[in-house]
């Protein structure tokens, strides 16, 4: 006599919409590096971010960008993605070496099929849109995620002026604010 298991995953789940040979997590500089040259090399390539551009960066170049006013382009995420992408050389380069770019598109897992995943066809990642999720299958994966910019906790750490590393750099070089 055959067990079964009614509420085993098996045969249940829906194949992964798309497969790419790699998949790649963050469009930000080494992202779009490690993406442009996979597809260079003749690899199927997907490429993933949720925040294309840091929301902290959006608010600082409003004023450089804008003259002060965030307009249509800062009201509508799409748009404001579509002038991302329009405006960065870097993701550029990689549709035209051919790369999949999904921007504003977060990857809330990667799994691959193990024993307590047999079920899985295959690794896949879950990837959503803020609308809808879907599974990816991909055979090899580059997490890109990015830098942040953690501050050591200290006395008078909260107080204005004081920044971490990464926006101490972004003043120096970006804008040019600190003499000295």
């Amino acid at each position: 006599m055959a067990i079964t298991d009614a509420a085993a995953l098996d045969g249940k789940l829906a194949p992964p919409e798309a497969r790419a040979e790699v998949l790649v997590i963050g469009a930000g500089p080494a992202g779009l590096a490690a993406a442009t040259a996979l597809a260079g090399a003749g690899l199927s390539v997907l490429l993933v971010d949720e925040n294309p551009l840091e929301p902290g960066l959006v608010g600082l170049d409003v004023p450089l960008l804008f003259g002060g006013r965030g307009g249509a382009a800062m009201a509508s995420p799409a748009r404001l993605l579509e002038r991302i992408a329009g405006s960065d050389p870097a993701i550029a380069a990689a549709v035209e070496a051919g790369v999949d770019v999904q921007l504003g598109v977060t990857c809330w897992g990667l799994y691959l099929p193990e024993a307590a995943s047999r079920a899985l066809p295959g690794p896949v990642a879950g990837l959503s849109d803020g609308r809808r999720c879907w599974l990816v299958g991909f055979a090899r994966v580059v997490v890109a995620a990015g830098a942040r910019d953690l501050v050591i906790g200290f006395d008078g750490a909260d107080q204005p002026g004081v920044v971490g590393a990464l926006g101490f750099d972004s003043l120096t070089r970006r804008y040019d604010a600190l003499e000295g």
